[in-house]
């Protein structure tokens, strides 16, 4: 069937495309405009992502323009439609609300560190139906927080049904522990104080940024802490005495922070005499060889010569 000009569908399609070609094609050369004349890449990204959502919102209000007087026919059909796509991409649909809860009430943002999933990383983008994050290694894997250099696509759906830690949104520093095991021949009480003089030297300078943090925070929490400075905690443990440090660390400079503690509790306990490190040892036990040294003991006392 020949599309003719002077039939209503065949300008009301024209007019469709035309206007959103349009609106979509002066998006990009501004997207273009905006990667070469903005140099903050957080600023860069946001201005992209809202020339975007601009133009689609632009887009729609277009095509209800143009199609406005054909709606009420279309209602009903729409509504059962709507059902049905509601019931078959039912992850789609709840991807879509976790958006809105997202671009709403800012769970997290671009940018933000966080770790949901059983995946910790960087935010580096936020989309309809995902969350792009620049993977990083969590704690336990034992290889710091450093990133991976993996991208890792997680369903915006997952805000509602998992547990979000968000490691950087008010309070950008967490305290950060750190035991170190000691032989019970040392003097621990001078290791105590070493060890707070050392990371004490490390911190000093985040105290005072954290604490106008936690002021901040306090305006809209139930937060308070009495006091920022690093602590050592002593427990006796099987094999020696255990020094726990606790001190505050920026989230993203965890693993630079311990290793300057690292190398200045090595520097400075290898100055002392009376102060070792306690590491686990083992004792090697074979049963077929301690079985052969007893049957010679027993030879060798059934071979001695009776007694006079």
């Amino acid at each position: 069937m020949a599309l003719r000009w002077e039939d209503p569908l065949t300008q009301k399609l024209v007019w469709s495309v035309l206007g959103v070609a349009i609106i979509y094609g002066f998006v990009f050369l501004s997207a273009q405009v905006l990667n070469r004349a903005v140099k903050v890449p957080l600023w860069r990204y946001k201005s992209r992502k809202f020339l975007y959502y601009t133009g689609t919102v632009l887009a729609v209000l277009v095509l209800l323009g143009i199609w406005s007087e054909s709606l009420g026919q279309f209602a009903v059909s729409l509504g059962v439609l709507g059902a049905v796509l509601a019931l078959a991409l039912q992850q789609p649909v709840l991807s879509l609300a976790g958006w809105l809860y997202i671009v709403t009430s800012r769970p997290y943002e671009v940018g933000d560190r966080i770790e949901i999933s059983n995946v910790a990383g960087d935010v580096i983008d936020i989309r309809l139906l995902k969350t792009v994050l620049l993977e990083i290694h969590t704690e336990g894997a034992g290889k710091g927080t450093q990133s991976t250099g993996r991208v890792v696509d997680l369903p915006n759906g997952n805000i509602f049904s998992h547990t979000l830690t968000n490691y950087t949104r008010g309070f950008q520093y967490l305290w950060n522990e750190y035991p170190l095991l000691i032989t019970f021949e040392s003097n621990w009480g001078k290791a105590l104080q070493l060890l707070l003089d050392i990371v004490q030297r490390e911190t000093r300078e985040f105290e005072a940024p954290a604490r106008v943090q936690i002021n901040q925070m306090a305006k809209s929490y139930l937060i308070e802490y009495g006091h920022l400075t690093p602590m050592v905690f002593v427990t006796i443990r099987d094999s020696g005495v255990e020094l726990a440090l606790r001190y505050l660390t920026p989230a993203r400079q965890r693993r630079q922070v311990r290793d300057r503690i690292s190398r200045g509790i090595l520097q400075a306990f290898a100055k002392e005499q009376d102060i070792e490190l306690a590491y686990p040892t083992y004792r090697m036990f074979r049963r077929e060889s301690e079985e052969m040294k007893l049957k010679l003991r027993e030879t060798a006392k059934g071979n001695e010569p009776p007694a006079s």
